[in-house]
């Protein structure tokens, strides 16, 4: 039940706005998905990424932090909506929720088949530098530090990456 004073909040107005817009939005996905299960032309395909491409790239590089892996991830995504399209079961669930569980588990695929080398080698070379400084460094617990450094920049490289808690 709605507050009468929360009718005269402007943020309140706002915010009913922006969620019937999104009910509008999520409306207009389903009705083109809708038109390109009953009619499979590029055409309507076309139509109906057009619409999602830009929630699904958000959606993607929340998980990624990369857009170059986005782009790479997208593309797989469109495979797998167009080809799957007649797993789709309206009766349970929105094409909405069906397409970003695909995009999630397409995300999810390529980052155990070490498609996401971009971050790797990012933190890889960061971790590099870090491990010339300490070789460098003056201080013997630093150097012995080092090579333990070193084994676990290796094991990222070859994808043996292992994740540890920290004590404390």
């Amino acid at each position: 039940m709605v507050n009468p004073l929360d009718l005269f909040n402007p943020c309140f107005a706002d915010n009913t706005r922006k969620r019937k817009e999104k009910q509008s939005e999520l409306r207009h996905i389903q009705r083109l998905a809708e038109k390109f299960i009953s009619d499979r032309s590029d055409r309507n395909f076309s139509a109906l990424m057009k619409r999602c491409s830009i929630g699904l790239s958000a959606f993607i590089y929340s998980m990624t932090s990369n857009w170059e892996d986005v782009d790479n991830i997208m593309s797989l995504t469109m495979e797998r909506i167009y080809f799957k399209i007649d797993s789709f079961n309206g009766d349970v669930a929105k094409f909405s929720t069906w397409m970003y569980k695909i995009a999630h588990n397409t995300t999810v695929t390529y980052f155990r088949s070490g498609g996401l080398k971009s971050k790797v080698d990012t933190v890889s070379i960061d971790l590099s530098d870090i491990h010339d400084r300490m070789l460098s460094s003056d201080d013997p617990n630093e150097q012995v530090a080092a090579f333990g450094l070193k084994q676990e920049i290796d094991n990222l490289k070859n994808g043996k990456l292992e994740l540890h808690e920290e004590e404390g």
